[in-house]
């Protein structure tokens, strides 16, 4: 359902402009890029200032990351709508080191400051970065949870907004400092922009290589990118290769649009694989066991 809306949509907004030029109503809502705009204030969204951009909770249980063996899960977790989503994650978080989560949500009337759904992991730290918040303060956005204590992190909140709700799309940049080394590793946790052009996404893609070409250790970049076309894919594979990224293949891989992706540097592969029984979202999350090369 959300493949068809969203292919709907993207005709209807890059095949057909001119069925809006006539339209004064509508060419606001498109043109217009703050919070104030027509549609937000129908619906309800609020796009997170830079203040309001982090949610955290949560008590590591280690302070470096271990050369070996570390356990990463990647998931789009499809803001939790479906009925196993809690079970799944508790199932999927319960071995991993690193979890990073696209569609993540927290919802304050039930449980503030991340408590929900993230309340099963004792011995994660969580940190979300927030794109938009509803009328009752329930955010969405991205989430990492490791286990162990990271630096302070980043965000990179996209400067192209979706047509319609006119939200942005989130990078959440995350650091780990790794045993018997005086690297770490950076990893961004990244939910690309959908329903716009290519170079609307070629932009987001250039805000990220700016704010992470700098790093000199290991690094994994990982999410949903929506790379559901060619010329996305192509502009995705020539990033990578600009950065020196080696993009993961996974086995039991039976997705017909491949949106979630990983890329590794300094990094080995242990496992890659789709799981293929969890039901809680529309994304199969990936599962990877990754050793270091500071």
């Amino acid at each position: 359902m959300r493949l068809m809306y969203g292919i709907l949509i993207t005709f209807i907004f890059l095949k057909a402009p001119s069925a809006f030029s006539a339209a004064p109503s509508c060419r606001f809502v498109l043109e217009a890029q703050d919070n104030s705009t027509f549609v937000q204030k129908l619906i309800g969204y609020k796009v997170a200032k830079d203040h309001e951009v982090f949610r955290q909770g949560g008590t590591p249980s280690t302070k470096t990351l271990s050369l070996t063996s570390v356990k990463v899960v990647v998931w789009n977790a499809y803001k939790g709508k479906k009925n196993s989503f809690e079970q799944d994650l508790k199932s999927l978080g319960s071995n991993a080191d690193l979890l990073l989560i696209q569609e993540a949500f927290d919802h304050p009337e039930t449980s503030p400051g991340l408590k929900f759904p993230f309340e099963n992991f004792s011995d994660h730290e969580w940190v979300m970065a927030v794109s938009f918040t509803d009328r009752a303060n329930s955010a969405t956005g991205v989430a990492t949870a490791s286990r162990v204590a990271g630096y302070p992190p980043k965000f990179i909140q996209s400067d192209v907004r979706e047509p319609i709700s006119q939200t942005p799309k989130m990078a959440l940049l995350t650091e780990y400092p790794i045993e018997n080394s005086e690297s770490s590793l950076l990893v961004v946790n990244i939910h690309c922009i959908n329903f716009v052009q290519t170079s609307d996404f070629a932009s987001q893609l250039t805000q990220v290589e700016k704010a992470i070409q700098s790093h000199q250790g290991p690094l994994l970049l990982a999410g949903d990118f929506n790379t559901w076309n060619g010329s996305r894919q192509t502009l995705l594979e020539e990033l990578a290769l600009r950065l020196n990224l080696i993009e993961i293949a996974v086995d039991d891989d039976h997705r017909f649009l491949v949106l979630d992706r990983t890329f590794i540097r300094g990094i080995n592969v242990r496992e890659a694989r789709i799981d293929n029984s969890i039901k809680g979202s529309d994304h199969k999350p990936i599962i990877l066991e990754l050793d270091i090369v500071p």
